[in-house]
């Protein structure tokens, strides 16, 4: 895998790093982000638990030093089931977790609480 930093047209505008892995097929995707500094609201899809948890983990920590309100969501039951460790360690940064009844269900059963209720279990 090597680190592409080859500046763009605009390299005084933006720095664009590309990791490129020859072997791997490719897709494409490109977020521009403007205005993040005001922002007071961040959300963060479970699926990324499951690429970068360290990256998470650098983001709710910066949102709980900036007064920032922090969500995320399960997106699946399975990143309950394999991201247990990553989910334990944000959740103490985590304002508000939302998700459906099996997402739920399978949060409680994963982290080992007693109930499938899920009133019960929205509580914490």
């Amino acid at each position: 895998m090597d680190l592409d930093t080859n500046p763009t047209d605009n390299d005084d505008v933006y720095q664009v790093h590309y990791y490129v892995d020859e072997g791997a097929p490719i897709g494409t995707c490109v977020v521009c982000v403007v205005g993040v500094e005001k922002a007071k609201y961040i959300y963060i899809a479970g699926f990324f638990l499951t690429v970068s948890p360290e990256s998470i983990q650098l983001v709710v920590e910066h949102a709980a030093a900036a007064n920032k309100v922090f969500t995320i969501n399960p997106s699946t039951p399975f990143i309950c089931e394999f991201s247990k460790d990553a989910q334990e360690k944000a959740l103490p940064y985590v304002d508000y977790v939302f998700g459906n009844k099996t997402e739920a269900r399978t949060f409680s059963k994963v982290h080992g609480w007693e109930t499938d209720n899920v009133e019960e279990i929205a509580i914490g």
